[in-house]
């Protein structure tokens, strides 16, 4: 969990809450989780990375991953819930050209309906190069993989290319969003964004730069979400012929990319450093961004924008609890961090660093537009804090349903638990995840990855836990 791609609601202001009990005296609310099958020969999840998860329909779910098959070979794969129950799981086999361990990385998988999912990420094939693919669900089935056409500056030998992110208008309109290295003498990291339609991939088109950039920008798109089959925004960031690394905002109409600065929030440093890491879209158009940038004072502080065009108002501070440390170094895991459950009404988290020095989750709404004062993520009786490897991963906050988030914090022997919270009647109530296997830690690397909701109903969740030596992967119903 913990690699810095990790970080409807009753969207109101809400204070701290109690430590994680039903009432006085009584024993602290622990949520079950079941082991996930992997296949035939796999001894793990590799790195404890089951990260992404998507729920078209009720009692319909996948979750994909990466796994420790036969002779350490890593591989993707899928995990599949069916009316309510997981079954069998599904390899994801590399593209044609894959090494004989293809090390397979799952980074993004979206569902725009069921039998209709697609998952991005990256693969080393033959030559030993890093290559980008994805793969789109058929049905029950997931055929090959197929790797992603890079643009025509595209490197060759030598390359290291991934999708970072993929998103969904509608089955058959999807879009991978990701990073590659051009043909430069001394190649440079540049942004691809690669467009589904009808259901076939077009070769990747190089993302243009809205202003003169570094000789290396190190041009990155960490995340992109569609609010329709034509309307997408993809969130990163550059460096510019200044030194200054910019948030970057990418937004795809009808096919058209167009480029944009976000500006980071009035009390900025002149090298502000704004990065954005993660993004939601809803129905109406508008999309929302958060991010992190440093202040004047020098410290690394949250912020949030939206906008339903092209062009980006400048960005937002986030408040962050009080007791925060004058520098919060403030941490967005990149992964599920952010959801809407309307216009103006969305839900995030991450991490921070309070007074004490401590590493604390934190988790802010917004209501009718206005961001609220986040609150610390509240943890059990006994934990002081969410450590310096834990805080708030996944968010989900379903229309006409509670917001829900997962996290991880360090219990009073100093071992990761993962929570679950949800958000009702203002106030954030956590449970802890009680373990397979008799297991007593995620481990730095596990945790609850990701949450999803199909409706209103139950949410499920995915992620890691530590069992001996590997990883293994585990399914719960939040």
């Amino acid at each position: 969990m913990r690699t810095l791609h990790r970080a409807s609601c009753v969207l109101v202001a809400f204070a701290l809450v109690s430590p994680l009990a039903n009432a006085a005296g009584a024993a602290p609310v622990r949520v079950p989780a079941r082991r996930a099958a992997l296949p035939a020969g796999g001894t793990g999840v590799a790195s404890g990375l089951l990260t992404t998860l998507a729920c078209p329909a009720p009692g319909v779910c996948e979750a994909a991953g990466s796994y420790t098959g036969v002779g350490r070979a890593v591989d993707g794969v899928v995990l599949n819930e069916r009316a309510g129950r997981w079954v069998a799981p599904s390899v994801l086999r590399a593209p044609l050209d894959a090494g004989a361990n293809p090390g397979t990385t799952v980074a993004s998988l979206a569902c725009p309906a069921p039998g209709r999912c697609v998952v991005g990420g990256s693969y080393t094939d033959a030559a030993g190069d890093v290559r980008a693919f994805v793969a789109n669900q058929s049905g029950d089935a997931w055929p090959r993989a197929l790797a992603v056409g890079l643009p025509a500056n595209a490197l060759g030998p030598g390359q290291v290319a991934s999708v970072r992110s993929v998103a969904c208008g509608a089955p058959g309109a999807c879009v991978a969003v990701g990073t590659y290295l051009d043909d430069a003498r001394i190649p440079r990291t540049r942004a691809f964004v690669a467009l589904e339609t009808g259901g076939r991939w077009a070769p990747a088109q190089a993302v243009s730069l809205p202003t003169p950039a570094n000789l290396d920008p190190f041009a990155g798109l960490s995340q992109v979400a569609c609010a329709d089959a034509t309307h997408c925004v993809a969130v990163g960031s550059y460096i510019d012929a200044n030194d200054v690394t910019q948030g970057l905002a990418v937004t795809l109409d009808a096919g058209t990319l167009t480029s944009s600065v976000v500006a980071p929030p009035t009390d900025a440093s002149t090298y502000a450093g704004t990065t954005l890491a993660e993004v939601a879209c809803v129905a109406d158009g508008e999309c929302t961004a958060v991010g992190t940038y440093i202040s004047h004072s020098g410290a690394v502080e949250p912020l949030v924008d939206s906008s339903s065009s092209p062009v980006w108002p400048q960005a937002s501070a986030l408040a962050l609890p009080a007791g925060a440390r004058r520098d919060p170094k403030v941490l967005l895991y990149g992964y599920q961090g952010i959801s809407c459950a309307g216009p103006g009404a969305c839900a995030t988290g991450g991490q921070y660093v309070a007074a004490n020095g401590l590493y604390q989750g934190f988790l802010a709404t917004e209501s009718h537009g206005a961001w609220h004062r986040a609150t610390r993520m509240p943890v059990p009786a006994g934990s002081t804090s969410g450590g310096p490897n834990g805080g708030v991963v996944a968010v989900t906050c379903p229309v006409g349903g509670p917001c829900r988030a997962g996290g991880a914090y360090l219990d009073h022997a100093g071992h990761y638990q993962a929570l679950v919270l949800t958000l009702a009647g203002g106030r954030w109530r956590g449970a802890s995840v009680a373990l397979p296997d008799g297991a007593t830690t995620v481990g730095v690397d596990g945790g609850l990855y990701a949450i999803a909701c199909a409706g209103a109903g139950a949410c499920v969740g995915v992620g890691s836990y530590q069992r001996g030596a590997t990883y293994q992967g585990f399914t719960l119903n939040a």
